[in-house]
C-alpha cells in the first residue's frame, strides 16, 4: 500500500492526477487496510470539489485511526461545503479533541456553529388585533 500511496505522491507533484488516483486505487486493491491511501483520495476529491466522495474516503480513515486529526478537520471543510453545518461542526469538535492545540479547529467549529445558528430561521412574533 505504502508503495503505491508514495508513486500517487510522486505523480500528484507533477501535476498528473489521473495517474495518481489509479496508484492510489491500486493501494487500496492491493492492501485495502491501508488508511493514507483513502487519505490521499479523500484530498484528491476535496481539491476537485468532490465533496461527498471525499467525505467517504476521509470517514474511511476516521474509522481506522481516528487520532488523525487533519483529516477530521478536511471532512468537516467538505461538509461546510456541502451546507452540512452541523456534521461539519461535529468533525472540527473531533480534531479539536484530538489536537486541541491547533486553534484553527476551535475557530472552524465556532464557524460551523454560526452557521448552524444563521440556517435557523428566528422566531418572529405576530400581533393581531381582534375586534
Amino acid at each position: 500500500g505504502q508503495a503505491w500511496t508514495n508513486l500517487a505522491a510522486i505523480y500528484l507533484k507533477r501535476g498528473d492526477e489521473a495517474e495518481a488516483m489509479r496508484h492510489l486505487h491500486q493501494s487500496i486493491t492491493h492492501c485495502p487496510q491501508y488508511p493514507y491511501a483513502y487519505e490521499s483520495l479523500g484530498r484528491c476529491c476535496f481539491s476537485k470539489n468532490q465533496y461527498a466522495e471525499c467525505i467517504e474516503w476521509f470517514q474511511v480513515v476516521v474509522d481506522r485511526l481516528p487520532h488523525r486529526h487533519p483529516v477530521w478537520n478536511k471532512m468537516g471543510l467538505a461538509y461546510m461545503h456541502l451546507q452540512q453545518a452541523a456534521m461539519a461542526e461535529y468533525c472540527f469538535a473531533k480534531a479539536a479533541e484530538y489536537e486541541p492545540h491547533v486553534l484553527l479547529y476551535q475557530k472552524n467549529q465556532l464557524a460551523a456553529q454560526h452557521a448552524m445558528r444563521a440556517a435557523v430561521p428566528s422566531l418572529t412574533v405576530t400581533t393581531v388585533a381582534c375586534g
